[in-house]
């Protein structure tokens, strides 16, 4: 009895011993894989959040731009964060941009006649969004400016008197000069000159420079007759 006793026994013990290398050969891997991942899972969860860059890059800065042009395409450079994008609008039209490793950019932009728009804004590489850069104003002016003589008469002869008055127009804010001496122009656009004429020909030579760079250059032939 005690024999047999001791045979099942032995046989119980064999059996559990083969049920458990069967049970870690086919499913203890994916057991030990799940408690690892649940001890991971409970060790991430007490780890501190970090919070991402939340603060945004500067409006764009443009380097110094001109009033009036008479090119009808501009470069357009500038500062920013380093790395971040720049919006640049042009009227209507939006350009994107990406600041090289010292926050510079450039651009070619289009100019319509008359009066341009011009402002930025910037997005850095955590998405954060700059105020918009104060608004540029850009005339584009590729027409000469137009010189107006009322008197004296191109030419005209002169009998009595060797001092007279060249009178006239030019356009508003441009620049005006006779024989290379600097004629005052009024807000209104209208110049009056006094020369003195020596006996015979003449020649005076005038030159409008408006804001945008455009020439014009007229000559008046006087003859004087004393």
């Amino acid at each position: 009895m005690e024999t047999q006793k001791a045979q099942k026994s032995l046989r119980l013990y064999l059996i559990l011993t083969i049920g458990l290398i069967v049970f870690f050969l086919f499913f203890g891997i994916s057991f030990l894989s799940q408690i690892l991942s649940l001890a991971s899972r409970f060790s991430s969860s007490n780890s501190p959040v970090e919070i991402g860059d939340q603060t945004p890059p500067p409006p764009p800065r443009f380097d110094q731009l001109p009033e009036s042009t008479n090119k009808d395409r501009l470069v357009i450079t500038g500062s920013s964060e380093p790395g971040s994008s720049v919006f640049l609008k042009t009227n209507e039209k939006i350009t994107e941009i990406i600041t090289n490793s010292d926050g510079i950019f450039s651009a070619s932009i289009n100019l319509n006649q008359g009066i341009n728009t011009l402002s930025a804004y910037a997005v850095d590489l955590s998405s954060n969004q700059s105020l918009t850069s104060t608004t540029a104003k850009i005339t584009f002016d590729n027409k000469a400016p137009e010189i107006t003589l009322t008197k004296p008469q191109n030419n005209e002869t002169i009998y009595v008197n060797d001092k007279i008055t060249l009178e006239g127009s030019i356009e508003p804010k441009a620049t005006l000069t006779v024989n290379d001496r600097v004629v005052i122009i009024s807000s209104d656009g209208k110049f009056t000159y006094q020369v003195v004429l020596l006996s015979g020909e003449n020649i005076f030579k005038f030159l409008a420079i408006d804001q945008a760079s455009n020439e014009t250059k007229l000559e008046l032939l006087l003859k004087f007759s004393p």
